[in-house]
């Protein structure tokens, strides 16, 4: 009843009808999940970091480029349970489909 540990491995098989253009569509699909993973990431933490007070701090004593940006940045935090919960569903999506 002794199991034989030194039995080769057998390197599988390619899948049938598997091109270099079904491995390169498959790499840049996967990079392009990982890049929305970053990207909702990112903007994650850094969106849910902005203190609305700073904000209206450059919104009345920032340069003009200062100002739309603020104006900008204070219409997107606004809600924030709304923008946190649309870059969590974005984030975990992206990561979903890394699998697949």
């Amino acid at each position: 009843m002794s199991t034989d540990v030194s039995a080769p491995i057998i390197p599988a098989a390619p899948l049938p009808g598997t091109t270099w253009q079904t491995t390169l569509w498959n790499f840049f699909m996967a990079s392009f999940f990982l890049v929305c993973s970053f990207l909702a990431t990112g903007l994650t933490i850094g969106l849910t970091s902005c203190d609305s007070i700073q904000i209206k701090i450059m919104k009345k004593c920032g340069d003009e480029e200062s100002k739309a940006i603020a104006d900008k940045l204070g219409l997107l935090i606004k809600d924030r349970q709304f923008l946190l919960i649309t870059l969590l569903c974005f984030n975990s999506t992206a990561n979903e489909c890394l699998p697949i």
